[in-house]
């Protein structure tokens, strides 16, 4: 098991802890909150105790002395800090001593109302794919879950949650009240997660990594490795913690991502490609514009909506605790709720996909001159795109080891317009022109109209 326990040590007549990494010491104070102190301070403290700074005649050393070293031996750890999931005190992870400083603020579930709630929930959610009951399963099983690390030190892993829809229809809302629901702290993964930073230990306080108004990275590197690092979040629980100037250390924080986007197309190329390592990870649901069952157009009725909200979180916590269930075919045995993916949403999402785009670079370079069908190599494709006027398209489309990979995805959909031709001596490809393609637009990114169905959700 990760989480190590280790027999307490005999108690000090000071509560105290060495900060090895900061060679510096911690101390409660009156608030109950861990306090970084130095050498003199600690002494100054010690002396208060009445505990003498000078050695007598047979003494090797004093006893404030003799105090420090017992601290500096038996109280001396590798993390301080919050810690997603952990109460405060000392926890042993990986063979490491860890003082956490703050516990997660869990809503204490109450019985009552919490029609407003619903209404926020089932005004976004509600439709024919009955994607309330499944944020209803997600956030049940996570809130759960969390409590259960809280109890144990032991955390679980989550799927990671997309809600994807019109700007301004209560996104960020469900998040923030999520925030609360998951002990009260948030915090922003992306830059971390996309690759900007290499530094992270501010993610580790936080039980809700929260993703939202990002500007996002649309080429398909930078995609690939967002879709790596959410596989990450959501199959995992151990992560390396690294803070700017300070060793990275192996931690085990109990975390659930939350990721909320309009869903115009140049905010949904923030979503990694959905491969199949990837597909049971996510749920991905589509919300929608409704009216809010309070006022909210000015700041003082925000402030008064919120409140409201907030104070209907604990009736609903104990709905999720003491009388939702799940529907049988929306289980997971590994998650708890069964991923899913909004056939909207995903319409949107495979008409900017790379492999339709290539298509449609291909029509617009191709078969400009009335040409009905192009025969060739992956390398001799990439050559005649590189060298059109869509050559940075191309290139924004194409992977580094070349086109083969989506060319082989488009000849297996439905009324492919793209074959493997591939011989005994090289694999060739054959591509056909659309009928109903518009090789004279100057829109190089525009899809090819009507030739593929939209994917089906998964249940």
């Amino acid at each position: 098991m990760p989480n190590d326990t280790k027999p307490p040590t005999s108690p000090l007549p000071l509560d105290a802890y060495y900060d090895s990494t900061h060679r510096g010491y911690l101390v409660a104070d009156e608030d109950g909150n861990w306090m970084p102190i130095d050498t003199a301070s600690l002494k100054i403290r010690l002396r208060k105790l009445s505990f003498r700074t000078n050695k007598q005649e047979g003494e090797n050393i004093s006893p404030v002395d003799m105090l420090i070293t017992r601290i500096q031996d038996e109280r001396n750890v590798q993390y301080v800090g919050c810690l997603a999931g952990f109460t405060r005190g000392i926890h042993y992870i990986n063979g490491a001593k860890i003082l956490v400083t703050h516990s997660p603020k869990c809503v204490e579930p109450k019985q009552g109302d919490w029609s407003l709630i619903r209404q926020v929930i089932e005004g976004q959610l509600l439709d024919d794919h009955r994607q309330a009951d499944r944020f209803h399963g997600w956030v049940q099983n996570s809130e759960s879950s969390l409590r259960a690390c809280m109890r144990t030190g032991i955390p679980t892993y989550g799927q990671a949650l997309i809600l994807a829809g019109p700007k301004s229809c209560g996104k960020s809302l469900l998040q923030a009240l999520l925030t609360h629901v998951f002990g009260g702290r948030s915090a922003g993964p992306y830059r971390y997660m996309s690759g900007i930073t290499a530094f992270n230990r501010e993610l580790f306080g936080s039980e809700h990594q929260k993703i939202e108004d990002e500007q996002p990275f649309k080429d398909q590197k930078s995609r690939v490795r967002f879709g790596d690092a959410i596989k990450n979040v959501a199959s995992t629980t151990e992560g390396s913690c690294h803070g700017k100037n300070r060793e990275a250390i192996k931690l085990t924080p109990f975390w659930r991502l939350t990721l909320s986007v309009n869903d115009e197309p140049e905010h949904l190329e923030i979503l990694p490609p959905f491969n199949d390592s990837l597909m049971d990870k996510i749920i991905l649901l589509h919300c929608k514009h409704a009216p809010m069952p309070m006022p909210a157009g000015t700041n003082e009725e925000k402030t008064v909506f919120w409140n409201a909200l907030v104070a209907q979180l604990p009736a609903y916590v104990w709905w999720l605790q003491n009388e939702f269930v799940i529907a049988p075919e929306m289980r997971n045995a590994r998650y708890g709720t069964a991923p899913f993916f909004h056939p909207y949403i995903v319409g949107l999402l495979d008409d900017i996909s790379p492999k339709v785009r290539l298509l449609s670079v291909c029509q617009h370079v191709l078969f400009m001159d009335g040409l009905l069908e192009w025969e060739g190599t992956g390398e001799e494709l990439q050559r005649v795109l590189s060298e059109s006027t869509y050559k940075q398209a191309a290139r924004s489309i194409i992977p580094s080891d070349g086109p083969g990979k989506l060319l082989a995805q488009l000849a297996v959909m439905p009324n492919p317009l793209v074959f493997d031709t591939r011989t005994a001596v090289k694999r060739t490809w054959k591509i056909v022109a659309a009928k109903n393609a518009d090789p004279t637009s100057d829109d190089a990114m525009t899809p090819v109209p009507e030739v593929y169905p939209k994917m089906e959700p998964l249940l």
